[in-house]
């Protein structure tokens, strides 16, 4: 039968390489975005970027009118329902799997391959959510349900409306350019708050222990 605890080990390894990718995937996926954002600097990707970060707003607003806690012993405290990292990565993936599909010769050209391998990016990332024990599964299953839906409807806008009307009218570039700049500005405040109550929240954690 083997030795219990040599069995325990490889699956804590797993399980520390997991919780080690989960760690670095907001600040990854935010890195590859503001990258792009700086390297194409068009409207199309400002357009996203903008309608990421306001889902991603619109997001945490509900986690705390909704104010359901996290599953017990979760590594942080604030409500869970929706999941914030599945919505932001639902949204991401689901818009740009759509912009990718949209110039995709078929579903096996590169762009087509492309935006599957986005959206089975973003799914295996919001599974990580549950895995680790950051979130219930409709937890999860909402949050990422409520991005990819968003992305849709901000891509449908964009297709349909939006981009066209920026083309041809530069005060609403500027203005697209400007929010999306305050925008990214108060996600990175955000986002660093957060990260400063998290890690004060590990640290009274450890010292209860």
């Amino acid at each position: 039968m083997g030795d219990p605890a040599l069995r325990q080990q490889p699956r804590e390894g797993v399980t520390a390489l997991l919780a080690a990718v989960n760690d670095l995937t907001k600040w990854a996926v935010s890195a590859a975005v503001f990258a792009v954002l700086l390297v194409r600097r068009d409207t199309a990707v400002a357009w996203c970027v903008l309608g990421s970060i306001i889902a991603s707003f619109i997001n945490k607003a509900l986690k705390y009118i909704i104010n359901e806690q996290r599953p017990a012993n979760a590594r942080k405290a604030d409500p869970g329902m929706p999941s914030s990292h599945a919505n932001s990565l639902a949204f991401l993936g689901a818009y740009t799997a759509l912009a990718l599909a949209q110039g995709a010769a078929s579903p096996t050209s590169p762009a087509g391959l492309g935006a599957a391998g986005v959206l089975a990016l973003s799914l295996f990332l919001t599974w990580l959510r549950v895995r680790l024990g950051y979130h219930t599964t409709p937890q999860v299953v909402v949050g990422y349900g409520l991005g990819a839906a968003t992305a849709a409807a901000w891509h449908w806008a964009a297709t349909h409306h939006v981009l066209e009307a920026l083309q041809q009218r530069p005060e609403l570039r500027a203005a697209v350019y400007g929010c999306t700049g305050l925008a990214v500005a108060l996600f990175a405040v955000r986002n660093v708050l957060a990260w400063f109550k998290e890690k004060e929240h590990d640290k009274k954690g450890a010292k209860a222990a």
